[in-house]
């Protein structure tokens, strides 16, 4: 999810995110707690573009997805 009221309600739910990051700064409003249960893509260089997202590839997302998948479930 990008960095909206669902990834903040998951990770206080304690649910793995893959949090997508491109106009906003993750240090500032990202999952810090837990890093092993969270992926931040960050991608500023999209933050001047029309389309800031665009800056985060769909195979980035799906790789970030499987290793997320391939971590410990107690973590």
């Amino acid at each position: 999810t990008g960095d909206t009221g669902p990834l903040h309600i998951a990770v206080a739910a304690g649910v793995r995110t893959v949090s997508l990051f491109a106009t906003a700064n993750p240090a500032y409003t990202g999952p810090c707690h837990y890093p092993q249960k969270h992926i931040i893509l960050h991608r500023p260089e999209g933050k001047n573009a029309v389309h800031p997202m665009r800056a985060i590839l769909s195979a980035d997302v799906y790789q970030a997805v499987g290793e997320l998948l391939r971590r410990p479930h107690d973590c």
